[in-house]
């Protein structure tokens, strides 16, 4: 009797330990495999699931990528072969490089006479136009926000990664006071609620972090808390208002996932009736080429003006000439000219038999020709439109439109 009670004994305390094991190996399983049963529940509280976020957003000290998309709709931009190419690097405490140009499949990206170049670093703000050998400079104290469209930044709102400690973090495109990047969410008590159920982003399983009734946040717990989607929401009515959609995420260091592909998706919130505001204004996609993390040399944000350059907003505000030399400007000018004339000569050749529209084409890039070989400084003081608007180039729609 003695023996039975105490196999008894044994087996219960064996099928206990079983049990306690399996339940432990569960908790430890990364819940993402596909179509398995119901949707996992969320495993984080909000202040846990922030306090995860943070300590990856510590991680990361520096950051440089480079962005390309060539999503037009317009069908003469895409005949061109029109993109746009962006480089961000950002490297605590307080320095940002920004280069935003576009391109066609006639003209190199880094050619671009209309390129941004903006450098914010060691309490200066410069604008550069580089084929032009002209810049602006400013003082731009170290604790001061990033000056014009500069928090806009699309990588910056898809991913929340923000790195420059000294400076205030962008905020909430759409009312400017809400926060927007992950240094500023893991610190707010706006974000105060979980989704109970985890909800799926493409093949993964996301925790929803919610500030409610403004925004989500589908967060990838399994992969360095990194952002796969976020909504943000119209105030009053709740209408959803803008969505970003991040995937091919790949770990760059360990613990910290940078994604391959952002799509950009804007509503038009403001409409009349609830299914107007379903209305896509913009759906754009954009592909991260390259991306590096905590491996950013300050080299990157060091301007030496080359020769010739001119300093737009000398003494009085009036154009200088920073370095001297820079006779040579001209002959590139005019040897860029020649070249782009050859390769539309060739595109438009190719793309079309129209004699017409060949030597409007022609006379039109002659007259560019002309315009270049007046010199640098003439370009860069009478900057035309740009070529062609990226749509993610513009700012969120706030004007009323009609449902």
């Amino acid at each position: 009797m003695e023996s039975r009670q105490a196999l008894k004994r044994w087996t219960a305390t064996a099928g206990a330990v079983l049990a306690c094991s399996l339940s432990l190996a569960a908790d430890d399983k990364d819940p993402s495999p596909p179509g398995e049963g119901q949707p996992p529940a969320a495993r984080y509280a909000a202040a846990e699931l922030r306090a995860r976020i943070a300590a990856t957003q510590r991680r990361i000290t520096s950051i440089r990528v480079e962005t390309h998309s060539s999503d037009y709709s317009d069908d003469a931009a895409q005949r061109a072969g029109t993109y746009v190419h962006r480089v961000i690097a950002a490297k605590a405490p307080a320095s940002l490089l920004h280069i935003s140009a576009h391109g066609r499949r006639f003209m190199d990206w880094r050619v671009d006479p209309e390129g941004q170049h903006a450098i914010i670093a060691g309490g200066k703000a410069l604008n550069i136009y580089d084929v032009n050998r002209a810049y602006i400079e400013n003082p731009w104290p170290e604790e001061q926000a990033l000056p014009g469209t500069l928090p806009t930044e699309l990588f910056f709102q898809a991913t929340g990664i923000f790195p420059l400690t000294k400076r205030p973090a962008p905020r909430d495109p759409f009312d400017g006071e809400s926060p927007a990047m992950f240094v500023d969410v893991c610190a707010s008590q706006l974000y105060d609620r979980v989704r109970p159920a985890q909800e799926r982003v493409g093949e993964r399983w996301c925790h929803v972090l919610e500030h409610p009734g403004c925004e989500a946040l589908w967060i990838d717990v399994e992969r360095g808390c990194a952002l796969l989607a976020r909504e943000s929401y119209h105030r009053e009515t709740g209408a959803l208002a803008w969505r970003i959609e991040c995937s091919g995420h790949r770990e760059v260091v360990p613990g910290v996932w940078i994604p391959e592909s952002i799509r950009n998706l804007h509503f038009d919130y403001l409409a009349r009736t609830p299914e107007a505001r379903k209305r896509r204004l913009m759906d754009t996609r954009v592909a991260v080429v390259r991306a590096e993390v905590n491996s950013v040399s300050d080299d990157e944000f060091r301007f030496v003006p080359p020769p010739g350059a001119l300093r737009l907003n000398g003494p009085n505000d009036r154009p200088i000439q920073a370095v001297a030399g820079g006779e040579e400007l001209l002959d590139e000018l005019v040897g860029w000219s020649r070249s782009v004339l050859k390769e539309r000569w060739e595109q438009a050749s190719a793309d079309s038999g129209d004699e017409r529209r060949l030597w409007k084409m022609m006379a039109w890039t002659l007259l560019g020709a002309a315009a270049a070989g007046m010199g640098a400084w003439t370009v860069v003081l009478t900057r035309g439109r740009r070529m062609v608007q990226h749509p993610d180039d513009r700012p969120l729609a706030r004007e009323r439109r009609p449902g």
